[in-house]
């Protein structure tokens, strides 16, 4: 037997293995659906600076914008586990708002003012469990979003992505057909967003450059569907 005949054997033979561990794997794996609330606290620096600054030059005002921290909504996606080792893949959606009163409108009469903000991120990540505990990580494309309602008329002052990291711990209850998982969790983005617009939108003036880096730690309650 010749090395090119021999050599092409312990390739096939090399193939064979990999292709039973990989139904193997298959047959052991599990797909999960996901849903549950996430909520979270974030820094939010320069856009608080912002609020306080319209607060500020706007003494007038009955009720004064508060501090944006707080974020709340849902997670949704689904995971793909082999062994202790989990592929997660999903969309994570937060807002919250703030409202000043007793603004003057150009008619002379008074209105509200509110501005919405809110944090959309997709992201793909690995898992690594061990019994009821494990750890994760993922990668995201992360959305910032602005929004402003002034007597009434709503639209979308500010929107960009960018690239961002959210390491977690789990907590997880598996039951029979399901399971609830707890996930207190830290993220940040990898770059700043440029809330410039924002800025000048707000407080009608014009500044050179503004940027935020939020940084968000929080807690997701998700509930997985199927075997565990």
């Amino acid at each position: 037997m010749n090395a090119q005949k021999l050599l092409t054997r312990i390739y096939i033979r090399i193939q064979l293995v990999s292709l039973f561990i990989f139904i193997g794997t298959a047959v052991f794996a599990q797909i999960n659906i996901k849903v549950g609330y996430t909520g979270g606290y974030a820094t939010f620096e320069s856009t608080n600076m912002i609020l306080n600054q319209y607060n500020t030059d706007n003494t007038a005002i009955s009720q004064k914008f508060s501090e944006l921290h707080f974020l709340h909504g849902l997670e949704l996606g689904g995971r793909y586990k082999f062994g202790s080792i989990g592929i997660d893949a999903g969309i994570t959606l937060m807002r919250n708002d703030t409202k000043a009163t007793g603004i003057i409108n150009p008619d002379g009469g008074k209105g509200d003012q509110e501005i919405g903000l809110s944090v959309i991120n997709y992201h793909l990540g690995l898992e690594s469990h061990f019994g009821f505990f494990g750890i994760g990580t993922n990668i995201g494309y992360q959305n910032l979003k602005y929004k402003k309602e002034l007597f009434g008329d709503e639209g979308k002052i500010y929107s960009e992505y960018q690239l961002g990291s959210k390491f977690y711990l789990i907590l997880e209850l598996p039951g029979e057909s399901s399971a609830i998982s707890l996930r207190p969790y830290i993220s940040t983005v990898w770059d700043a967003y440029n809330i410039t617009q924002v800025a000048n939108n707000i407080n009608d003036n014009t500044v050179n450059s503004i940027n935020e880096s939020p940084f968000i730690y929080g807690l997701s309650i998700l509930f997985y569907n199927g075997r565990q």
